[in-house]
């Protein structure tokens, strides 16, 4: 890499890769310097640097369909893509992809303790019965009812 002073010439090609869409990797491979140094000249020089992810490959929206119907939420599926969670509603979204809603685990472990049935519980998450118990199930590796009863100490 680099490591010199930027010349004129360089930053006036900074300004016309980033204003055609470029990334600072992208920018700093072309440039023979590091995608921190572009950064850094662009702030300095007022140029504005759009952060882009890769497009979405076949593979991962054939994973993301996969994943539908099947109790997953949209923050285990962008764990799962590598992907943040915004761009997995995004994707979900343009693929007609209906993901689980996010689960408050906390809230589980107490209606577990106290005896709430799974079908009261679920319908109060606003989740399917039997995705909940599926999500229960990956979590703590045992079923709701066992799950319950170890809570309850009985």
């Amino acid at each position: 890499m680099n490591g010199s002073a930027w010349s004129e010439s360089e930053v006036a090609s900074l300004r016309d890769m980033a204003r055609g869409g470029m990334s600072s990797r992208e920018i700093a491979s072309a440039l023979g310097r590091t995608a921190s140094s572009v950064s850094c000249k662009a702030h300095a020089s007022g140029v504005r640097i759009s952060p882009r992810q890769p497009a979405w490959s076949k593979d991962e929206d054939d994973a993301l369909r996969g994943m539908s119907g099947t109790g997953i939420c949209v923050r285990d599926a962008a764990e799962r893509l590598g992907r943040g969670v915004p761009a997995v509603y995004k994707r979900a979204a343009a693929l007609g992809v209906r993901l689980a809603r996010a689960v408050d685990w906390g809230r589980v472990e107490r209606a577990c303790a106290g005896g709430v049935p799974l079908r009261d519980l679920a319908r109060e998450l606003g989740v399917g019965e039997t995705a909940l118990y599926e999500r229960v199930y990956r979590r703590y590796g045992t079923s709701y009812r066992r799950l319950s009863e170890d809570l309850r100490g009985i």
